[in-house]
């Protein structure tokens, strides 16, 4: 392909509402957060591992006598409320991690699946959160990556243990997340 000379109509979508194929032997509730696998399939959220966040189900969907993809679910992008617990205003700008559907955590889960940034907080057991996708993965690659990722913190690979590494992660994940609101790709709190 060549680079354009011409206005181009390109066409577009929001992507805040999209469907996902539901995995087969699957209920997902409306209101929960929902997940992918390897393979593409929605799950209800949960500390597995191999999920990655996608966002929030619009509806309730049984395809729990279905086979994989036998039935489709409308998932939103966004900042929702869930519930947590022990939250302080120190937690804003923290990466949350899956808990379950509708519980997030600020502290690292076994699985490491994470929900997206906590941008309020509305009580101790109650925050908001910006759903981001696939932002495990962002971090993952940004780790991997040479250090001439443009303002994104590199993680040295010489960490001295796991507290060191989710420090490193943390650190990371904010630059990336700050980098993405300067690039206008992500809404600013």
């Amino acid at each position: 392909m060549t680079a354009s000379v011409a206005d181009r109509n390109t066409p577009r979508r929001d992507g805040n509402i999209f469907s996902l194929p539901v995995k087969g032997a699957k209920k997902i509730y409306g209101g929960t957060l929902v997940a992918i696998d390897a393979n593409g399939y929605a799950h209800p959220a949960s500390d597995t591992a191999g999920l990655v966040i996608q966002g929030v189900s619009e509806e309730m969907v049984d395809n729990s006598a279905g086979a994989d993809g036998g039935k489709t679910i409308q998932v939103r992008r966004s900042v929702f409320q869930f519930t947590s617990s022990g939250l302080t205003d120190a937690d804003v700008g923290k990466p949350v991690y899956v808990a379950d559907d509708q519980t997030v955590q600020t502290t690292v889960t076994t699985n490491k699946v994470m929900a997206g940034v906590l941008v309020d907080v509305e009580s101790a057991t109650k925050g908001w959160v910006e759903v981001l996708p696939h932002i495990g993965a962002l971090v993952d690659s940004v780790t991997q990556a040479d250090s001439n990722v443009q303002g994104v913190g590199y993680v040295q690979a010489d960490v001295q243990s796991v507290a060191d590494l989710s420090d490193a992660i943390k650190v990371t994940v904010n630059a990336l997340i700050a980098e993405l609101k300067k690039q206008g790709i992500i809404a600013s709190a």
